[in-house]
This record gives C-alpha cells, structure tokens and sequence, in this order.
C-alpha cells in the first residue's frame, strides 16, 4: 500500500492529515498482524487454534468412546432379542 496516496485521500477526506506512520499503517493493515494479535476465545491466533484444535480433538475422542460404547450394549440388547425371540418360536 501506498502511504503517500493513503496520506493524500485522508487530507482530502478529513482535511488533515494521516495519524499514522507509514510502519503504523503497514502494521495495522497486515493481515499477520491482525490474527497474532487476535488472542480472544476461537479466534485465528495461532496459540488459540492449537487450544481449539486440542479441546476438539479430547471432544472427539471421548465422542467416539461413547458411540462405540453404546454400538457394543446395542449389539449385546439385540443377541437377548433374538434368544428370547428364537426360545419363543421354538415353543411354537
């Protein structure tokens, strides 16, 4: 980005001039600034995607403990069914 043609358009617009040093314009407008100062719960900074990512993964996991865990008693309900069921028709 120009500093110059921001600096001409901000005197035109304002009537003064730009605030901001060329560095303070170059920083506030990057974008690698932007996400590492960007510290707030499920933001982009890289510290707090990490913190994401492994609370997902603790989530995920116990997720999938929990469906293999109900997968199994369903599969053991569904062999006493068909028992039960087979003791019946062989009564018949």
């Amino acid at each position: 980005m120009n500093w110059k043609v921001v600096n001409t358009a901000v005197q035109e617009i304002a009537a003064k001039p730009l605030a901001l040093t060329y560095e303070q314009l170059e920083e506030a407008i990057s974008p690698e600034h932007f996400v590492h100062i960007r510290h707030v719960r499920g933001g982009p900074n890289p510290e707090e995607v990490a913190r994401a990512l492994e609370a997902q993964a603790l989530r995920l996991d116990t997720q999938e403990q929990w469906s293999l865990d109900t997968t199994n008693k369903l599969r053991s309900v569904d062999a006493k069914l068909d028992l039960i069921l087979n003791g019946w028709l062989n009564r018949i």
